[in-house]
């Protein structure tokens, strides 16, 4: 079987993980990314930094380059989207990602506190009992990593720490799929529907 290369340029320097050819195997993108200097995606809506010097200048210069938009917010979606975001009363808030200092500190402190040392170690306990519990669930000589392994055990965890109980932490991961859903310019505006109404409908339960 033949099989034919597209190159970046080829490409327009344009980058798309959830289609062709950039889903199958991104590294051909990745290479010559390292390479290119700083480039406008008209998919992704945004600039992509992929040179590490470009990357220390972006980080190291807090006046020039904010983080006011460095991720989407929800209400940052279709009509049809917001309008069911409005309509389920889901609140228009911030994220501790898209904050400048002083703010982003301020937000970390709070954060920070649900994850000292000690929290964590006094986790440990039931973080090797899911860590068991999971890889003792895999089945053959395959496993899905990502899928069977790192997001349970990850929303366990997290779940734990804030406070859910157990028997809701489908739920939750749920809800972060449903964000990641709102959060992802990429993602049909059908599905994003479908997540909003999900979004709405948790808001409307944690009110009751």
């Amino acid at each position: 079987m033949t099989t034919t290369e597209t190159s970046v340029d080829d490409a327009a320097f344009d980058f798309n993980p959830m289609v062709s050819p950039h889903r199958e195997d991104p590294h051909l993108f990745y290479r010559s990314a390292r390479e290119r200097p700083p480039a406008l995606s008209a998919t992704l809506g945004a600039y992509m930094v992929t040179r590490y010097e470009d990357l220390l200048t972006v980080i190291d210069d807090r006046e020039t380059y904010s983080s006011k938009a460095a991720l989407p917010m929800i209400y940052d979606n279709p009509p049809e989207v917001v309008e069911e975001l409005r309509r389920g009363g889901v609140p228009e808030t911030t994220m501790v990602v898209n904050e400048d200092e002083p703010d982003h500190e301020r937000f970390r402190r709070v954060f920070d506190a649900g994850f000292t040392g000690a929290r964590v170690r006094a986790m440990l306990p039931t973080m090797r009992a899911r860590a068991d519990e999971l890889i003792d669930g895999f089945a053959g000589d395959q496993a899905d990593l990502v899928a069977g392994y790192a997001i349970p055990f990850v929303q366990t965890v997290i779940s734990a720490i804030i406070g859910f109980p157990a028997e809701d932490t489908a739920r939750v991961q749920g809800w972060t799929d449903d964000v990641n859903t709102l959060w992802n310019p990429l993602a049909p505006v059908a599905d994003r529907v479908t997540s909003a109404r999900r979004m709405a409908e948790y808001t409307r339960s944690c009110r009751r």
